[in-house]
């Protein structure tokens, strides 16, 4: 049991906070200091009692730590924007919060108005329900969607009559357009090249003769290039006779004169198949408008027609197979229904079971929180047509709740107190605390309200939760803070330009201190140290 102390405005709520932003909660720029660029959030984890997690981690994609310990990081920069790594691998929102339900359960003041809410009840009786409950509400769920998409799927069907005639006519329109294109994928392209032989023939032919002309002999004995390399290279073998050193060079002015050689007869035979095709350009000017216009309907690239065509085929199948495709559906629509009610009633049937389990485990609970004689119902209304299935069932249900010996329950946001619905949640939260794997739970001031000898018996409470797993408790309450196995005091000290949060870890002398001051009097008395003695006293086994 780990409790939180300190004067009101503290800063223990910044605490639990920052602990809600490390497992998936809101953590926006409010986080930040004044003045600072970022908040740094870190959270270590022992998973020696987590059995959850590590699946959960493997599932989540993250390496575990050899030493079983989870650290959890988060940034939050000024704009709101955050950072998260889990085991020092970059981890988004959505996985911190699934880390986070499996390793934390953070129960603060919003969550008491929830017992006020009959809309949340159903959701913490499935909670509380054990193996049976969730079975069964697995097995309705999986029914549910399948029902829910087939009456998706025939509503689409159904609709009218008129617009599927016309998403028809325009399906086969768009569809026998491509088709007589004939387009393929890479065809544009090669169009695109041919055109730029076509519209340049005149200019290709003249720089071909060009070439020919300064590397081939001409009429008028002008020395081209080629008979002016090929004296060269015979001077050059003339002399590689005399001086050999001469030689390789020789031999590359007899390469030069090959390669020459065939340059020419390859500019040759380009320029003997250089044609103009005048009808062959217009026709490939054509078929690329064509293209481009298809382009243009269709989506921006041949890819996308041919797509297009694709999907326009399938969707006409599917709507010339509509009747038969309707007639599937009305028969699996038929099949499903009375599955689903019966999966209704088994659910209706396990939390009718496990509602009477909790009220008897959640008045016991009460009786230990000095609220002996009351009672406590889970009053469920089950329907019995589909008109009223939904994702959770065929059910309603509503927390009833009597202090007094007599009167029968009554809704809770009518009749209980804060004290009383303080005490209803710590029950509720016990009785969770024997059924699920969490290791760690936190309460943020859930003693609002309860004064006197009662808050004896919460603390009572809250040590024997601390028996099955990691308690940490924000509490203003002594006998409360007296029971803990780790005390930290915060303190908030102000300057011109900052505020800082210190926390500390309580020596049995300083705890005697703090308790003396949560009994009201700063400077502590000799009374109020002698009663915080007492207290941790009376708290040690």
């Amino acid at each position: 049991l780990c409790v939180l102390t300190g004067e009101t405005g503290a800063g223990k709520s910044i605490v639990i906070d920052a602990i809600g932003a490390l497992v998936g909660g809101r953590a926006g720029a409010d986080l930040v200091r004044s003045g600072a660029k970022l908040a740094r959030l870190r959270a270590a984890f022992d998973l020696t009692d987590a059995r959850q997690v590590p699946a959960l981690l493997d599932e989540l994609g993250f390496e575990p730590d050899p030493d079983g310990i989870l650290v959890i990081t988060r940034e939050i920069r000024v704009d709101g924007r955050s950072r998260c790594t889990v085991n020092g691998s970059v981890a988004n929102v959505a996985s911190l919060r699934r880390l986070g339900e499996a390793l934390v359960d953070i129960h603060g003041q919003h969550e008491h108005q929830s017992l006020l809410r009959p809309g949340a009840h159903l959701g913490l009786l499935d909670a509380l329900g054990g193996p049976d409950l969730q079975a069964a509400h697995e097995a309705y769920a999986a029914l549910h969607d399948e029902w829910r998409e087939v009456c998706a799927a025939l509503a689409r069907l159904a609709a009218d009559d008129d617009a599927a005639q016309r998403r028809r006519e325009r399906l086969a329109y768009d569809l026998a357009e491509i088709e007589a294109a004939t387009p393929s994928l890479d065809e544009e392209a090669s169009l695109r090249a041919e055109r730029a032989l076509l519209a340049n023939t005149e200019q290709r032919l003249a720089a071909a003769e060009q070439a020919l002309a300064a590397l081939a002999p001409s009429e008028d004995d002008t020395p081209a290039a080629s008979e002016l390399v090929e004296r060269a290279a015979q001077a050059a073998a003339e002399l590689a006779e005399v001086d050999a050193e001469l030689a390789p060079l020789a031999e590359e002015l007899a390469g030069v004169g090959v390669l020459l050689d065939e340059a020419v007869r390859t500019l040759q035979r380009y320029a003997l198949h250089i044609e103009a095709d005048p009808a062959r350009l217009e026709w490939i000017e054509d078929r690329l408008a064509l293209l481009s216009d298809l382009c243009r309907k269709h989506g921006g690239d041949l890819a996308q027609v041919l797509a297009t065509a694709q999907e326009a085929a399938a969707e006409l199948a599917e709507l010339d197979g509509g009747e038969g495709r309707m007639a599937q559906l009305e028969a699996r629509r038929g099949e499903l229904e009375p599955q689903l009610l019966a999966a209704g009633a088994a659910l209706s049937a396990a939390r009718r079971a496990a509602g009477q389990r909790l009220a008897e485990a959640v008045v016991g609970h009460l009786a230990d929180l000095h609220l002996r004689g009351t009672q406590f119902t889970a009053d469920l209304e089950s329907a019995t047509t589909l008109d009223a299935a939904g994702p959770r069932g065929l059910d309603r249900l509503e927390f009833g709740f009597s202090a007094n010996p007599g009167e029968p329950p009554r809704s809770l946001a009518r009749i209980a107190s804060g004290g009383e619905i303080s005490r209803l949640m710590l029950a509720l939260k016990s009785e969770l605390a024997a059924r699920d794997d969490i290791p760690t739970m936190i309460f943020d001031e859930i003693d609002v309200g309860i004064g006197g000898v009662t808050i004896g018996a919460v603390a009572a409470k809250m040590a024997a939760l601390a028996g099955l797993r990691q308690v940490i408790v924000v509490t203003h309450h002594a006998p409360i803070a007296a029971r803990a196995d780790c005390h930290l005091a915060l303190e908030k000290t102000s300057e011109a330009a900052s505020t800082t949060l210190s926390v500390r870890r309580l020596d049995d002398e300083a705890r005697v201190q703090e308790l003396a001051r949560m009994l009201g009097r700063k400077p502590p008395t000799e009374a109020t140290l002698s009663m915080a003695r007492e207290l941790l006293a009376e708290a040690r086994p």
